[in-house]
């Protein structure tokens, strides 16, 4: 199985059915510094603050209008 890089893909979406609720994360956030094999979203309530660093990403349609190079300044965000 391929991986996701940078060079392929410049942004996650995630959408949460029962919630109605999107998630627009850079990829730069998932891929590194160590590309992670699993995240926790928790749009309901918040159960651990090390489990709801994601949540500023939800609903974040104004970054589909930034370029690679300004998402990529999210890495260490996150």
């Amino acid at each position: 199985m391929t991986g996701y890089d940078l060079a392929r893909v410049d942004l996650f979406a995630l959408y949460i059915v029962p919630v109605n609720f999107w998630y627009l994360i850079p990829a730069a956030v998932i891929v590194i510094p160590k590309p992670k094999t699993a995240i926790v979203l928790c749009p309901e309530t918040r159960p651990k603050c090390n489990r709801y660093k994601y949540e500023h990403y939800r609903e974040a349609w104004g970054l589909l209008a930034k370029d690679r190079r300004e998402l990529s300044r999210h890495k260490n965000n996150n």
